[in-house]
């Protein structure tokens, strides 16, 4: 039966925006299968190609998981204002106080008699009765005294300026110069922070409250082991080894990721192995700091500090090691899911349907502004541009936290989604 002429102008038009991207997608899916079908070439190119990529690939996940604990520790060692921060915590860890206040109290107890007192002022047989008792309540009070101090305020301000003055030893003893302060000594391979601005706050605390006798205990010889230092000069030798290379790796990191990327066949497939390979570094590394701190709490002499409290030192220490190398694997698991959510995959393809259907509608009441078109035509531009951007300023933010990352690249995709969704028709084409 023929078709008249006005059934034929009856017909449903073919411009619906679901009918010609199912027919782009299909389009794209038969592109792919063909070049899947291609033979490749199996010669001597194909394989140094193929062994190039590899090398970069894991050269550059060498890198970037060195990087991670030499940018840390170059940070921790040389930059004072960063050493400070991580250890001002430890001022109102309740592990840490009682610590410091077991040390104060032993530093009296091993320099106030009030035995000897007592005989020079009462008759033996008095002294004999109330020299235990007298003793037992100077300990007591000093307990108390430090107690007070160590729970104040002005036990943080003066552990922050104890920390100042103790990161110049540090820098002194790891990079073999004249310790001027001695806040830091290292003694029998164990690092200790000298005590001495907190005994002087008690003494002075005691002596103000009536314990006139307290103004006879010496500053010196009361410390707290942070951790034992095995063998000063590779120590000394590392930290001038972070200091140098510290800002070189990730840059050598990214140019072998991008070199790898660019000798691939399939860049999307070599992106997503990248940043693979960089989240596998990064659990290593993790793996590396339980391991680690292991160690340390088995080497640590433990005087006055509990398993417990040595440990969350070493986790107050580490933590912004842990959180580097937690930034490092969420940024790149967000180029994974980029990398798929940019695929050809039918789940990819119809996630970015349903993304641009949506941003279609938010942005519908905006087709009529005068740069949606300008914008529209640049996407590409404009989009290479918000990445650069967004990458400019994790770069330029001074220690960004995990939350931060996760804010800017939720807010970088978002603006690109709306970006694209200000154009007519389909999506862009998808890149191999």
């Amino acid at each position: 039966m023929t078709e008249t002429p006005a059934e034929a102008n009856s017909a449903p038009p073919l411009d619906d925006a679901d009918a010609l991207q199912r027919q782009l997608d299909e389009l794209q899916r038969r592109n792919e299968q063909l070049e899947a079908a291609r033979p490749r070439g199996h010669g001597w190119k194909g394989a140094l190609r193929a062994t190039t990529v590899v090398v970069l690939i894991t050269l550059g996940a060498v890198f970037i998981t060195a990087s991670v604990p030499a940018i840390w520790g170059r940070n921790l060692v040389l930059n004072t204002d960063r050493y400070v921060e991580t250890l001002r915590p430890l001022a109102t860890d309740p592990g840490v106080q009682q610590a410091v206040i077991k040390a104060v109290d032993q530093q009296f107890a091993n320099n106030v008699d009030v035995a000897a007192a007592v005989q020079d002022v009462l008759p033996a047989r008095a002294s004999a009765l109330l020299s235990g008792p007298l003793q037992s309540a100077a300990t007591s009070f000093v307990n108390a005294v430090a107690t007070r101090f160590v729970e104040s305020s002005a036990f943080v301000t003066l552990w922050e300026t104890m920390n100042r003055l103790a990161h110049t030893s540090l820098v002194a003893i790891l990079t073999g110069k004249a310790n001027p302060d001695g806040a830091l000594t290292v003694k029998d391979g164990i690092l200790s922070v000298d005590l001495a601005p907190i005994i002087a706050g008690v003494r002075d605390r005691l002596v103000a409250a009536g314990l006139g006798i307290a103004a006879n205990v010496p500053t010196v010889g009361a410390t707290i082991e942070l951790m034992q230092l095995k063998g000063l000069t590779k120590a000394q030798s590392t930290v001038r080894l972070f200091d140098r290379v510290a800002d070189l790796l990730p840059i050598l990191a990214l140019l072998c990721f991008a070199g790898a990327v660019f000798a691939a066949r399939s860049r999307r497939r070599a992106v997503v192995i990248c940043a693979l390979a960089t989240v596998g570094g990064m659990v290593v590394l993790a793996a590396g700091v339980l391991i680690g701190r292991r160690i340390y709490l088995d080497s640590l002499p433990l005087k006055y500090l509990t398993a417990d409290d040595a440990g969350r030192l070493f986790d107050t220490m580490v933590r912004f090691l842990r959180e580097g190398l937690r930034i490092i694997a969420l940024v790149a698991l967000l180029v994974v899911a980029l990398a798929w959510l940019t695929g050809s995959s039918g789940r990819a393809r119809g996630l970015r349907r349903r993304i641009n259907g949506g941003a279609r509608a938010l942005t519908s009441r905006s087709s009529n502004w005068r740069y949606a078109g300008v914008l529209a035509e640049n996407r590409r531009s404009v989009a290479i541009g918000i990445g650069a951007l967004a990458a400019l300023i994790l770069l330029l933010w001074t220690n960004p936290s995990l939350v931060t990352v996760l804010v800017i690249a939720l807010v970088t995709a978002a603006l690109i989604v709306v970006l694209y969704a200000l154009a007519p028709g389909p999506s862009p084409p998808v890149v191999r």
